[in-house]
C-alpha cells in the first residue's frame, strides 16, 4: 500500500493499492479468447450469435474460471485489438450483369430524354433486402465488418 496526497486541501493520508502488471488473463488465455473470437461464437459452444459482452463474459468464466464484470469485458476486447464496427449490408443475391443492363438502360433513357428536351422525374434502382438488424459486431482492427 501506497500513501498519497491529492494536492492542498483534498483528502490526504488515503491508500491505494498498486496493481502494476495484475492481469485477470493470463497470456494464454488471451491468446485463446483473441482466437474463439475471430470465429463465431457458437462454435465455443456458447448459444448467442454475436460475441457481446454476455458471450465473452460466459467463454471466460466456462473456460477459464474466471468471472468479469460487463467493463473487464469492454475493456478485453480493446486490449485484444477488437473494434465495434457496423457490417455493411451487401446484397448476397445480386446479379452484376442484370445491374449492368439496368445501368445502361437508364444511361441510354437519360440521353433520350437530353435529346428530345424531356425531364425525368424520377428514376431509381431498388433492391430488396432481407429484414436482418445488423447493429454491429466485434472484429479485429483494421478488417471488415461481414
Amino acid at each position: 500500500m501506497t500513501e498519497a496526497a491529492f494536492g492542498e486541501g483534498g483528502p490526504a493520508g488515503l491508500m491505494f493499492e498498486e496493481t502494476s502488471g495484475y492481469s485477470a488473463l493470463d497470456q494464454a488465455q488471451q491468446e485463446e479468447l483473441k482466437r474463439a473470437m475471430q470465429e463465431s461464437p457458437t462454435t465455443s459452444g456458447i448459444e448467442l450469435a454475436n460475441w457481446y459482452w454476455k458471450a465473452v463474459r460466459q467463454f471466460v468464466l466456462e473456460g477459464f474460471g474466471v468471472e468479469l464484470s460487463r467493463s473487464s469485458v469492454l475493456n478485453w476486447r480493446h486490449r485484444l485489438a477488437f473494434n465495434f464496427k457496423r457490417p455493411k449490408e451487401r446484397l448476397v443475391k445480386a446479379n452484376d450483369s442484370r445491374r449492368e443492363a439496368f445501368v445502361a438502360v437508364c444511361a441510354a433513357q437519360r440521353e433520350d430524354a437530353r435529346k428530345s428536351g424531356a425531364k425525368i422525374l424520377f428514376a431509381g434502382e431498388a433492391h430488396f433486402r432481407a429484414g436482418a438488424e445488423l447493429r454491429g459486431k466485434w472484429v479485429l482492427r483494421g478488417e471488415p465488418a461481414l
